[in-house]
């Protein structure tokens, strides 16, 4: 120290004015450097960390302080899930859409009522019971876990609506109907598996509950195709259903619009509707 304050005086001594300058740059130097090396302290202590900095003057041993993550509130994910649109739309299906799709006969239209309800109901219950069961865990599920609990989740709404189809206690749905409208709505099932697989390994989504909002909207849609192929399969099906009985009511064949008869007298076309 005594040395380096020899050295400053004899660089007064020489230099005289110029001599001062350079030991008053020396000296803000070296505060300036404290100053620096005191706020990367403090930087360091708040959990902040400034690499431009720490590698200009090469403090790699300093580390940002890790922050602990904050647990979600699994309870608000929850019932976040259960306000979803699918829920709604499938409430609203069930109360206004389907009881009034628009079939004249009271047979034809209870049974396909029924099929409707059976579908939309079975994939609005096994989703509640996958958000029932996983609410405190979807975001602490791995990838693969995640994925493997949607995959199954979706296969059970399939066979609780073939349960539902075939195995009613009273008035079953005739085979004939349901193998119909699966084969109408089976490329919506095969897509819907793909999208789950694919959504459950996207590095687009940041969370667990993101990648089940996105299956949730893509159940929404599922929820208005499935009235959609319902009413095709409908369409579809001609004799198959006539005379059936189904809850005490018979099923009338279908109305066939028939073409007019031509008939020629003395050359003037006449049909049986202009008498």
């Amino acid at each position: 120290m005594i040395d380096a304050l020899k050295l400053l005086l004899g660089f007064f001594a020489v230099y005289k004015v110029w001599g001062l300058v350079l030991i008053l740059i020396v000296l803000i130097t070296i505060l300036s450097f404290k100053w620096i090396y005191a706020s990367l302290d403090r930087w360091q202590q708040d959990g902040k960390d400034n690499f431009l900095i720490r590698h200009l003057f090469n403090r790699d041993t300093i580390k940002p302080k890790k922050k602990k993550l904050e647990k979600k509130d699994n309870t608000e994910s929850s019932m976040h899930f259960e306000n979803h649109l699918f829920f709604s739309k499938v409430k609203f299906l069930e109360s206004s859409t389907i009881p009034l799709i628009p079939i004249a006969d009271p047979g034809r239209k209870e049974l396909f009522k029924d099929l409707l309800f059976y579908k939309v109901g079975s994939l609005r219950d096994q989703m509640s019971s996958f958000i029932s069961i996983h609410k405190d865990t979807i975001d602490e599920m791995e990838e693969h876990e995640f994925g493997s609990k949607m995959l199954e989740s979706f296969g059970n709404s399939l066979c609780d609506f073939e349960r539902r189809c075939k195995f009613a206690q009273k008035d079953p749905i005739p085979v004939v109907v349901y193998d119909v409208f699966n084969k109408w709505h089976k490329q919506m099932i095969d897509f819907t598996q793909e999208y789950i697989s694919h959504t459950v390994v996207s590095s687009f989504f940041t969370s667990n509950s993101d990648k089940l909002n996105a299956i949730l909207e893509l159940y929404s849609i599922i929820a208005n195709k499935v009235v959609t192929d319902g009413y095709i399969a409908f369409n579809e099906l001609n004799g198959e259903l006539d005379n059936l009985y189904y809850k005490g009511l018979i099923i009338a064949p279908k109305d066939v619009p028939k073409k007019p008869i031509i008939k020629y007298d003395l050359g003037n076309i006449s049909t049986d509707k202009d008498k």
